[in-house]
């Protein structure tokens, strides 16, 4: 996963990236991989009805730092602005998996210095986008393998 985050902040020319997932469907949302994150992050998790997780599978749209005044109640945007500050990012982006979000990713500030403008952050959405679709392919490989080990022994 540290390949995908180091190609992630390549793509998307950002200071810091991570990746929050589950493996398992009971288990709660951990950092998988990240690329210069904050040492606190590490040491974050969220279950299923966290309100952040709970406002990405509502929302099912991305955070952006400089968006924030658009949320009208306040008490989404502080908490929000809370899960920004504590990651150091400027954008969290869901990731969806069978209509449910299978994690997130969050991205700090570009390499630019520059404010994400709107065809950045569809760039951060596309990006997203397709490592959903790695994460469920590694998910199916991963569930083949243990089948075929099962079926071995």
């Amino acid at each position: 996963m540290l390949r995908v985050v180091e190609g992630l902040a390549d793509a998307a020319m950002v200071s810091r990236v991570g990746l929050f997932a589950r493996v398992r469907q009971s288990e709660r949302y951990r950092l998988s991989a990240g690329l210069r994150c904050l040492p606190e992050t590490s040491e974050l998790e969220f279950r299923e009805r966290d309100p952040l997780v709970r406002w990405l599978e509502v929302r099912a749209h991305l955070v952006c730092r400089s968006h924030l005044a658009n949320t009208t109640d306040p008490d989404e945007r502080q908490m929000l602005r809370r899960a920004l500050d504590r990651f150091g990012a400027e954008v969290i982006v869901p990731l969806h998996q069978e209509g449910r979000i299978s994690g997130w990713l969050f991205f700090g500030h570009r390499l630019t210095g520059q404010p994400f403008d709107y065809s950045s952050l569809e760039g951060l959405t596309l990006l997203a986008d397709h490592v959903s679709t790695v994460l469920a392919n590694a998910r199916l490989n991963e569930e083949v393998t243990l089948q075929k080990t099962l079926a071995e022994t």
